[in-house]
């Protein structure tokens, strides 16, 4: 149940961040989920997805990912380990080479509902509130200001730092450093 979870959280950033590119910006906008699977009755996880002109930044779970496009279009990431205090970035180069870099999209509109199933579980992700993108309960760049930061590609000098085994320990789980490995179709 917890790598389904995992792949979902990750997946569904994902899924509103990739397709094709676009010619204008989506509308800047605050989107919390209410996620349900296999949880004890009346139990949820909120999800927070926030989108404005160059950033998407996704919440949950004390987990935070943050895409950024800069104004030459490339991309980068940080995945914000709350609990930690601590930043793993990801530059365009490497997400490139990671064969992880998504396209930024046009998604005008956000799914009221999705559902996912892996064996005999389900996973359920339901809107409950649009609004603003400051609606969101989000990381702002003052709250991580004494984040720790390590760069991706150092995790290699890194095995032996309990940080960097745990999360590539999570990694391992999720296939990839970023999540399930993805390829333009």
């Amino acid at each position: 149940m917890k790598l389904l979870l995992t792949f979902a959280l990750w997946a569904m950033p994902v899924a509103m961040v990739t397709a094709a590119p676009f010619d204008h910006d989506p509308p800047a906008l605050c989107a919390q989920y209410q996620i349900s699977a296999g949880l004890a009755a009346g139990t949820s996880i909120t999800w927070s997805f926030q989108r404005t002109k160059d950033r998407v930044v996704t919440e949950a779970l004390g987990y935070s990912e943050i895409w950024t496009r800069a104004d030459n279009g490339s991309l980068s990431l940080q995945r914000v380990f709350h609990a930690d205090k601590k930043i793993v970035e990801y530059s365009n180069a490497e997400l490139d080479t990671r064969r992880q870099l998504p396209k930024w999209t046009e998604v005008l509109d956000i799914p009221a509902r999705i559902q996912r199933g892996h064996g005999g579980s389900r996973i359920k992700f339901e809107l409950v509130a649009v609004g603003p993108p400051e609606s969101c309960p989000t990381p702002s760049e003052i709250q991580l200001i004494d984040y720790g930061r390590i760069d991706i590609a150092d995790f290699g000098d890194m095995e032996d730092d309990p940080f960097v085994r745990k999360v590539m320990a999570s990694d391992g789980a999720r296939h990839t450093a970023v999540g399930v490995h993805v390829h333009d179709h």
